[in-house]
C-alpha cells in the first residue's frame, strides 16, 4: 500500500477521535509476510448507504493486513436468517473471524458457538449481541448518539422560543432494531431536564407576576383590612396577609410552578401587603394558604374548603416539583418503522393528527429519509426541526435544502476499519479491548463543508 493512503487512513482514524494507540499496531507498510487468511464481514441492510462505508473501511484494513475480505449484508435490519447462512458460509469458507452487525440479539447463538468451536472469533459491530464469547465491541453508544442529537434539538428550538411562544412537542420516530431504544432513550434522558428548565423558568415569571398581582389587589380598599386588625396581634396573620398569600399560591400553582416558587410568591405577596408583619405571621399566612397550617383560623379552613370545591385546588404533584410533572406529555412516540416507506406514513400521520409538534427525531437512515419526504410534502420545513441520524447521500441534500435540521454520524468507515482490525489481531492470537467507543458527530448546515465532517462524510476521497 502506498504511503499516501497509508497516511489517509491515519488521518481518518484521528478525525474521528478515536486512539491509535487502542489498535496495537494500528497499520503497517505493505502487507504483513506470513500472515493471511480470511475474514468475514457481516451487515444489517443492504438497502441502507451506511454499511457500504463500513464495507469500505473493513475492505481497507484487509488490503491493508494481506487478508481476504467476505462480505454479506442482509437485506433488512430484521433479516438475521440471512446472518444465519452467512455465518455458516464463513466457516465453510474457513474464515479466521467474523464482524457482525447482528439483526437480533439471541437468535444467532447456535450458530455462533458453531464458529467458536471451531477457533472462529468473532467481534461484534455496531448493534450488541447477547453472546458472552464475543471478543470485542466496536461501534457509537446508541445512549450518547440520542443525548447529543437532543442537545442540538434544543439548541435549535428551546433556546430560540419567545416567552409568548407555546413550547411544542417531540415526535419520535425509531426504526425496528434494537439499537433504536436506546437512542429514543438518550434523547428522552436528555431533552426532558432542558425542557424542565424552561417550563420552571416560565412558571416562576408567572408566580412573579402572580405575586405582584396578589399584593396590588390586596391594597385596594375592598382587600385592605381596617387597621384595628392589625394590630390585634403581631404574629397572627391578617385577612389581607391571608387573602395575598391564597391569591399567589392559587395563581402559582395553576402556572405549574414548582413548591418553592409557589412559596415564594406566596411571602412575596405576603410582605407586600404587611411590610412590618412578623416572620411568625408571614409564615402562618402562607402555611394556611398552602394547606400546611390546620390553627391559623377558622375563616382561613373554609375559604380553603371553597377553594378547594370550586377550583379543584393546585395541580396534583405541585408540592413535588410541579414543573415536571407533565414533561412526559411533551413526548409523541410513533410506531416503529422498517422501511423508509412506512416512516413516510407514520411521519404524515404523526404531523397531520398534532398541529403542536415543533420537533420530530428519527433514528436511523430510512426512519430520517420518510420523515423528511413527509415534511417536504407538508411544507413544514420552516416549522418543524427535524434531527436525524446517519449520513445517507439523499440525508445530507435534505440538510443543504433546510428540511433536515441535522443529523448524527456514527463514524461508519471507523467502525468496519477498527473491527475487523481487531478481528485479524484476535486470530493472531493478539488481545484486544473488550469494547471501542467510536463516537459519534453532529452534522448541520453549518459545519456540513468543514473539513473534518467532510472527512467524516467521504473517507475514500482522502
Amino acid at each position: 500500500m502506498n504511503k499516501m493512503k497509508r497516511n489517509g487512513i491515519f488521518q481518518r482514524i484521528a478525525a474521528c477521535s478515536v486512539s491509535l494507540t487502542m489498535l496495537v499496531s494500528a497499520t503497517a507498510c505493505g502487507k504483513p509476510k506470513d500472515v493471511g487468511g480470511k475474514i468475514a464481514v457481516i451487515c444489517k441492510n443492504e438497502k441502507v448507504s451506511f454499511w457500504e462505508e463500513v464495507k469500505k473501511g473493513a475492505d481497507d484494513c484487509c488490503e491493508e493486513m494481506g487478508y481476504e475480505m467476505l462480505y454479506y449484508c442482509a437485506s433488512s435490519d430484521n433479516d438475521y436468517a440471512s446472518q444465519i447462512e452467512y455465518i455458516n458460509e464463513a466457516i465453510k469458507e474457513g474464515a479466521k473471524a467474523i464482524v457482525i452487525a447482528p439483526n437480533d440479539t439471541n437468535e444467532l447463538n447456535e450458530v455462533f458457538d458453531r464458529a467458536t468451536s471451531k477457533g472462529i472469533k468473532i467481534v461484534n459491530i455496531n448493534s450488541r449481541a447477547n453472546y458472552d464469547k464475543i471478543v470485542s465491541y466496536v461501534g457509537s453508544t446508541d445512549f450518547d448518539g440520542g443525548a447529543v442529537a437532543a442537545r442540538n434539538a434544543a439548541r435549535l428550538y428551546l433556546d430560540e422560543l419567545s416567552d409568548e411562544e407555546e413550547i411544542g412537542k417531540v415526535a419520535m420516530i425509531g426504526h425496528t432494531a434494537s439499537t433504536a431504544e436506546l437512542r429514543i432513550t438518550g434523547f428522552r434522558a436528555t431533552y426532558s431536564p432542558l425542557l424542565g428548565q424552561l417550563i420552571g423558568k416560565r412558571a416562576e415569571a408567572k408566580a412573579k407576576a402572580a405575586a405582584e398581582q396578589a399584593a396590588a389587589q390586596a391594597q385596594s380598599p375592598q382587600g385592605q383590612a381596617p387597621a384595628s386588625a392589625k394590630a390585634d396581634d403581631k404574629d397572627k396573620p391578617t385577612e389581607a396577609m391571608l387573602n395575598a398569600a391564597k391569591s399567589a399560591v392559587a395563581q402559582a400553582s395553576a402556572a405549574g410552578a414548582p413548591e418553592a416558587a409557589v412559596k415564594t410568591a406566596a411571602e412575596g405577596a405576603v410582605r407586600s401587603v404587611a411590610a412590618g408583619a412578623s416572620d411568625k405571621a408571614v409564615e402562618a399566612a402562607v402555611q394556611a394558604a398552602l394547606g400546611g397550617d390546620a390553627s391559623a383560623t377558622e375563616e382561613t379552613t373554609k375559604a380553603e374548603a371553597t377553594e378547594e370545591t370550586t377550583h379543584g385546588g393546585p395541580p396534583e404533584g405541585a408540592g413535588q416539583g410541579g414543573a415536571s410533572m407533565d414533561i412526559s406529555s411533551y413526548f409523541i412516540e410513533g410506531q416503529r418503522c422498517g422501511t423508509q416507506e412506512a416512516a413516510y406514513e407514520e411521519a404524515k400521520k404523526l404531523l397531520t393528527e398534532n398541529s403542536d409538534i415543533s420537533i420530530l427525531y428519527t433514528t436511523n437512515t430510512n426512519t430520517t429519509l420518510g420523515a423528511c419526504q413527509a415534511i417536504e410534502e407538508l411544507d413544514l420545513a420552516d416549522s418543524i426541526t427535524v434531527v436525524g441520524f446517519n449520513s445517507d447521500e439523499q440525508e445530507l441534500k435534505y440538510i443543504k435544502s433546510g428540511v433536515l435540521d441535522g443529523t448524527i454520524i456514527q463514524n461508519p468507515y471507523n467502525i468496519g476499519y477498527i473491527g475487523t482490525r481487531y478481528a485479524i489481531q484476535a486470530s493472531q492470537g493478539s488481545g484486544v479491548t473488550g469494547s471501542l467507543d467510536t463516537g459519534v458527530t453532529w452534522i448541520s448546515a453549518k459545519n456540513i463543508n468543514d473539513d473534518i465532517i467532510q472527512l467524516l462524510l467521504y473517507p475514500e476521497r482522502v
